[in-house]
């Protein structure tokens, strides 16, 4: 039985990479584009060193000036690629409440018109991937509104700060990041409207931490629990 040369196999690996790198790249723009995660907004979903899949066709066709057209239907629960209202940054966060209804933290808790999110017991791997990332000074669990799910992170050493009720406009969007500790979001720039919405986060495409590759991050799928990908392309347009 012959073994295999660290060099031969560090070889193959190299040139899977670099292919799926430049499939990557000559497909991007056309049906899809990739944003790259430096920071711990999005934990423990994303971790700093993820390349992320976003499907631009997921809200429908746009214009040249940007404006979307045809079923702009951002659904509860998705990640969402996106420009500020404030700057115009390229941010990433989860899209949490919907036009039409009031938005609030209290306690540490998310109140969608007045009413508590459900919380529970993370998985073990999000647990996993927040002691090493975010430290073990942070509390991990499922938020759950009208049975979609999805991991978060609350720092326990300071308290998270109670956000006022706000009534999301027509047309508009409130998003927030799972590191509730340590996010710039709606709390800070406000709702986004639809116009800005550039994707819908679908797969971590490769993930390293510095030159290390997370194998297990590869391919991984962004869909919520609750809810399938046809279920969040079928939801209705605000």
């Amino acid at each position: 039985m012959t073994r295999r040369s660290p060099l031969r196999l560090a070889f193959k690996i190299t040139a899977v990479l670099t292919l799926a790198i430049l499939f990557l790249v000559a497909l991007r723009g056309q049906f899809f584009d990739w944003y790259d995660v430096t920071g711990k907004a999005m934990a423990p979903t994303l971790l700093a060193g993820d390349r992320v899949v976003f499907d631009e066709a997921a809200y429908g066709a746009r214009l040249a000036g940007g404006k979307a057209i045809g079923p702009t239907n951002p659904a509860r629960g998705d990640i969402a690629l996106f420009l500020t209202p404030d700057r115009g940054e390229l941010f990433v966060k989860r899209v949490v409440g919907l036009p039409g209804e009031t938005v609030e933290i209290r306690g540490g808790l998310l109140l969608i018109d007045g009413r508590s999110a459900e919380y529970d017991e993370a998985s073990p791997a999000a647990l996993e991937a927040s002691s090493k990332i975010l430290g073990t000074e942070t509390a991990v669990r499922l938020e759950a509104i009208d049975g979609i799910s999805y991991p978060i992170a609350i720092s326990t050493r300071i308290p998270l700060p109670d956000s006022p009720p706000v009534e999301v406009p027509e047309g508009q969007l409130f998003m927030l990041g799972d590191y509730r500790s340590n996010s710039r979001d709606s709390r800070h720039f406000g709702t986004v409207h639809v116009d800005s919405i550039l994707g819908r986060g679908t797969h971590v495409a490769m993930s390293f931490e510095g030159f290390q590759p997370r194998w297990e991050r590869f391919g991984l799928s962004l869909s919520v629990e609750g809810r399938s990908d046809d279920d969040a392309r079928s939801a209705p347009a605000p």
